[in-house]
């Protein structure tokens, strides 16, 4: 059922990777004879049409250049951090942006995959013509319910040692 969207999932963790500044960035894919075009970049960095163009090209060979003399705190950073920084949203504004996007982009489908459990376990035959507002509300009780629980179960230990 859902292997349609394996290779979809698999190319855009292969996009986000690119951007972890702990792996060593490659060169990007040009065929022999051919030079760097927008079609190019698109389909190199996972993006659709209008969101590249040919500075992104020099952008990204700069940071090949520049990331062999990283710190190796510096590469462990974390991606959105390391993307985040002042200087690499100056240095490199459209790469910055790109490996803020993928940094922010989930690795995984479990809190849809939840929410979606939750709500099939709301609905039932005296309670299917709820407003969206109710099932919003319910959902946002019932998929938080963990966070309150362990607040609850915090305080108690609290009041515990007093």
């Amino acid at each position: 059922m859902f292997d349609q969207y394996i290779p979809d999932a698999l190319k855009k963790l292969e996009h986000r990777f690119r951007f972890d500044p702990r792996y060593e960035p490659q060169p990007i894919d040009v065929p022999v004879g051919a030079q760097v075009s927008v079609k190019i970049l698109e389909r190199y960095f996972g993006v659709g049409p209008g969101d590249v163009n040919l500075k992104l090209a020099s952008e990204w060979t700069r940071y090949i250049a520049e990331w062999s003399g990283l710190t190796a705190a510096e590469k462990e950073v974390g991606m959105g951090k390391f993307w985040s920084h002042a200087t690499k949203k100056e240095v490199y504004p459209r790469l910055s942006a790109l490996g803020r996007w993928y940094a922010d982009m989930p690795t995984s489908s479990v809190a849809a995959e939840r929410t979606f459990g939750v709500m099939r376990g709301m609905e039932s035959k005296l309670r299917h013509s709820l407003s969206a507002e109710s099932v919003e509300e319910e959902l946002i009780a019932k998929v938080n319910r963990w966070i309150v629980l362990e607040q609850l179960d915090i305080a108690h230990k609290a009041l515990k040692k007093l």
